[in-house]
């Protein structure tokens, strides 16, 4: 079984008088029609974007998430001739320049930045020099969603459904991820990070008592902005996280946690 949730893939075989079952898991995202207007208007996909710099002989990728990359193109700042333009007022600039040839056809488009100067590009948490900047755009239908709403990543990954596909006969089932209740074991300890993958929310527990933990939400990108808090939290939701281990992730939830808590607003 072929598995993509979570960001991992692992191969499971069960021998059954020494028969292999193939299966592929694929994860699909669908509003419900509560969530729906029922009108469709055009909207521009930006994606695969790419920054080169001076420092670094590879291209640097930023996050395909909708909710990260955004937050990433509107916090990225560059000095332009004396104005401080984000990274997404550039490529709006030159989206501006392409508007007779966008439709749905995928399209790269690069441009080079005109004065070279060094800046922070969050999340990906390097200090830079931009030369250029490399993207894919295309038109796609849309359906905007009743009044005001969560993130757009937020509202897909509470909506997402799993298809369950035989590889051999082709049979499918889908499963609704609100119905299987996927869970982990994780026991939540003070002084710890955790990461909800469902919802990419970071979270540091700060302490516990009796059956409540009490957390820092470290990281989430909502609308652009990055969204942090503290509060208390039911030990029972233990099992929606997992704790982080990757070295490069701490390093970066360390420093937000930091001025967190030297600016708690």
């Amino acid at each position: 079984m072929s598995v993509s949730s979570y960001g991992y893939i692992c191969f499971l075989v069960f021998p059954l008088n020494f028969l292999i079952y193939l299966h592929t898991l694929k994860e699909i995202h669908e509003l419900t029609e509560e969530d729906l207007s029922g009108k469709f208007t055009p909207a521009l996909n930006i994606y695969s974007v790419f920054i080169k710099t001076l420092e670094y002989y590879k291209n640097i990728a930023l996050p395909e998430q909708s909710n990260k990359l955004n937050y990433v193109l509107n916090n990225t700042f560059l000095d332009i001739n004396g104005h401080k333009l984000s990274l997404l007022n550039l490529i709006d600039k030159e989206l501006l320049a392409l508007t007779s040839n966008i439709d749905q056809t995928e399209r790269s488009h690069s441009f080079c930045i005109p004065n070279v100067c060094e800046t922070f590009v969050p999340i990906v948490e390097k200090t830079v020099t931009i030369k250029e900047v490399q993207f894919k755009y295309k038109l796609v239908p849309a359906v905007i969603v009743k009044g005001r709403t969560l993130d757009q990543f937020l509202l897909n990954q509470s909506n997402k459904t799993l298809k369950l596909k035989n590889a051999i006969n082709e049979k499918e089932k889908t499963f609704s991820l609100k119905d299987l209740h996927p869970g982990f074991d994780t026991k939540l300890e003070a002084g710890k990070y955790y990461h909800n993958p469902k919802l990419d929310f970071y979270y540091y527990c700060e302490t516990i008592k009796d059956e409540t933990a009490y957390v820092y939400v470290v990281e989430t990108y909502q609308h652009g902005r990055l969204i942090q808090m503290y509060g208390p939290m039911d030990i029972s939701n233990a099992k929606d996280l997992i704790e982080v281990s990757d070295k490069s992730v701490l390093k970066r939830l360390k420093k937000r946690l930091a001025k967190l808590k030297q600016n708690p607003k």
